[in-house]
């Protein structure tokens, strides 16, 4: 299943995160950190599952905190996705 995490900066300094549209959590201005268990939860990630992440600022407030957030997502989706090849390939490998 294809699934998209969304990352918006807020007028607040705000970070909400979705997934497929859904508000999932709010990375607020105060306290700009996320735990694994939050991430694990947003992911909500299944075998088969394929995830992209997408950002949008559009009056690019604090442009470097979400080019952070964005590029950890991107990194756990890019090694998420890789797993699931790894899995195909063994499979492959096996026949």
């Amino acid at each position: 299943m294809e699934k998209t995490i969304k990352l918006v900066m807020n007028e607040d300094k705000s970070i909400s995160v979705f997934l497929n549209e859904a508000l999932k959590c709010e990375i607020k201005e105060e306290s700009r950190e996320i735990s694994a268990q939050t991430i694990y939860e947003i992911l909500d990630y299944k075998s088969g599952d394929k995830l992209t992440v997408e950002s949008k600022n559009e009056k690019n407030i604090d442009k470097n905190v979400l080019v952070y957030f964005k590029e950890l997502f991107d990194d756990l989706c890019k090694r998420i996705n890789g797993m699931d090849e790894d899995e195909e390939d063994d499979l492959l490998n096996e026949e």
